[in-house]
């Protein structure tokens, strides 16, 4: 088993996604805590996850709740392995809307349950995570395709996208790794919340016309795929998600009229646009540390 030994927190672990990872997690042999703010698919998550696992109920958003899960955590079990950030769905009352019909309370209500709890609950974990943990955070494909009133929810998980490149560097002196996990479709009880019973499977039929495979992902697929992200240990300290483009972005620490650096060798640029300078990945320190000389390339 894989993960035998580890310790496991899994925020919105008492269904869905949360709760395909922290299956897949028991599965590989960890042990740990879920929370969610249902005790009731709490308590039902929890004897499917038994022994190893048990339920703690709290709010993401309430920093004291944060603080209780963590302690109560490291009493149990001791210091923390890995942290998935995965609460964050749909919130009850504060139905996804155009900007037209958006108030400034369900502006405040998405971006407090999607990106400051995000925050916080990484930062709240900090005492109790060991040296080299894996933190996982949940983004969503939404944040890299539009959708029609779907907007506050798409900038919450771009933002989580970014803040996990962000904290990568913040965490690196303790060897803690940031993943995001960017799902599409997956098929959760979120879609009784967006709307009436009777119209879910027409909605789910819906987004399965556009996927190729003609299917939704999985919750225990999802498990796979943090299980692969926690696993994970050769190279850098940090592993993010890279979409595929035309040119790469402008690099900030290595601008074409720098001094050349015997670390990197630029590509041609002739098949760059104006003002892009090419790293072909040579230099692997430049790549883990904003402190080496070529400091932070952020094409690769």
């Amino acid at each position: 088993m894989k993960l035998h030994g580890k310790v496991a927190v899994v925020t919105g672990g008492n269904s869905g996604i949360g709760f395909g990872i922290a299956e897949a997690f028991k599965n590989e042999g960890a042990t740990g805590t879920i929370t969610g703010r249902n005790q009731e698919t709490l308590d039902r998550a929890v004897q499917e996850l038994r022994p190893g696992f048990i339920g703690i109920r709290g709010d993401v958003t309430s920093g004291a709740d944060l603080e209780h899960l963590f302690q109560a955590t490291f009493e149990r079990f001791g210091s923390i392995d890995t942290l998935v950030v995965n609460a964050g769905g749909i919130v009850e009352g504060s139905p996804m809307a155009a900007i037209v019909d958006v108030t400034e309370e369900h502006y405040d209500r998405y971006m407090d349950l999607k990106l400051k709890s995000s925050y916080f609950t990484v930062q709240k974990a900090l005492p109790f995570l060991s040296e080299g943990a894996s933190i996982i955070l949940i983004g969503s494909s939404a944040a890299h395709r539009a959708a029609p009133g779907m907007t506050i929810y798409a900038a919450a998980k771009a933002a989580v996208i970014s803040l996990a490149k962000g904290l990568s560097l913040d965490l690196l002196d303790r060897k803690i790794r940031v993943n995001t996990l960017s799902p599409g479709s997956i098929d959760t009880p979120v879609f009784g919340k967006i709307v009436p019973q009777q119209q879910v499977e027409q909605v789910k039929q819906g987004w399965k016309d556009l996927i190729p495979l003609g299917r939704m992902g999985l919750p225990a697929e999802m498990g796979k795929t943090a299980g692969f992200a926690r696993a994970r240990r050769r190279g850098s300290a940090a592993y993010p998600l890279v979409l595929p483009r035309r040119y790469p972005q402008r690099c900030l620490a290595y601008p074409p009229s720098a001094p050349p650096n015997p670390k990197v060798q630029p590509v041609s640029q002739g098949t760059l646009p104006p003002g892009y300078a090419g790293c072909p990945g040579s230099c692997r320190k430049g790549r883990t540390s904003a402190s080496t000389p070529c400091g932070f390339s952020s094409n690769r």
